[in-house]
């Protein structure tokens, strides 16, 4: 079920996010050629991805509005537009990601600060590509209201003190497994994992309190994703635990988180769901 429904979204999310993509480019023609440029490159960078914050957003969004099931024909244009705020401020924060780290490729294109000879001038493309992204993210989630909006700028910010910590980390050559996890929680479990069923249960018109029980999830399911990507590419918890340690780590949190689920206020079609998600991390 959630590979099929992620392939759906994934479908549908593309061909609006091709469009969106078309009409900004179309809105600069008139203004600069490098403009055109930057535009077509983050549109290029952005039609990758595996969709998955957006795709929680959705989640969250149909939770809150307590629909039996996802139902992609239900959902107005206002809600598709939630979905892709999050992918274009995914979009800003890997083309960040690619600066810091001085990565040349990105889903199997180039990173845009290596499309210019410049090294300099590519960055400073990049970063303002970045802002971009984050200016069209404000514009699609504006119509929530302030508290979508408020929460949003509070993961923003939280997900920049976490890049801060990897690049004090990085830099520094700093290996303490505390610090490893701060960066985790703030990069990963919180953005990935539980800020996009945050906002999408706000846009519900939903309480935050009422679904404490389904961030916390959201946010145990990002850890856990971060710790798969460690545990494919070889580092992060892998660094102490060792790869067959941590494969154990993820079988034994995946069978809590679904018993945690099990616990969650939902029908059976939405607990299928989500311990469906826990069984990919595993």
């Amino acid at each position: 079920m959630f590979r099929k429904l992620l392939k759906e979204y994934k479908t549908i999310v593309d061909k609006r996010l091709a469009v969106f993509f078309d009409e900004k480019i179309k809105e600069v023609e008139k203004e600069s050629n490098e403009l055109v440029k930057l535009l077509k490159s983050l549109k290029e960078v952005g039609m990758g991805g595996k969709r998955l914050r957006g795709f929680l957003f959705m989640v969250g969004y149909g939770l809150g509005k307590e629909e039996q099931e996802l139902d992609w024909e239900m959902m107005a244009d206002e809600v598709w537009n939630g979905g892709l705020a999050l992918e274009l401020f995914h979009l800003g924060l890997l083309i960040q990601d690619d600066v810091m780290d001085g990565d040349e490729e990105r889903r199997g294109v180039r990173a845009i600060h290596v499309r210019y000879e410049d090294s300099h001038y590519g960055e400073a493309m990049a970063n303002l590509g970045a802002d971009i992204c984050f200016g069209w993210a404000i514009e699609l989630l504006s119509g929530w209201g302030k508290e979508v909006m408020r929460e949003w700028g509070r993961y923003f910010e939280r997900v920049g003190w976490g890049q801060v910590l990897d690049i004090v980390q990085t830099q520094k050559k700093i290996n303490k497994l505390d610090d490893y996890k701060k960066v985790v929680r703030l990069k990963t479990a919180e953005y990935t994992g539980e800020m996009p069923l945050v906002l999408g249960w706000l846009a519900a018109g939903r309480e935050r309190e009422e679904g404490k029980d389904l961030f916390k999830f959201g946010e145990r399911w990002g850890e856990m994703f971060q710790w798969r990507d460690d545990w494919l590419d070889g580092d992060g918890l892998v660094e102490w635990l060792g790869k067959e340690n941590l494969k154990a780590k993820l079988e034994k949190e995946g069978l809590i988180l679904k018993k945690k689920v099990s616990e969650l206020d939902l029908n059976s079609w939405w607990q299928e769901l989500l311990k469906e998600m826990v069984e990919e991390l595993r």
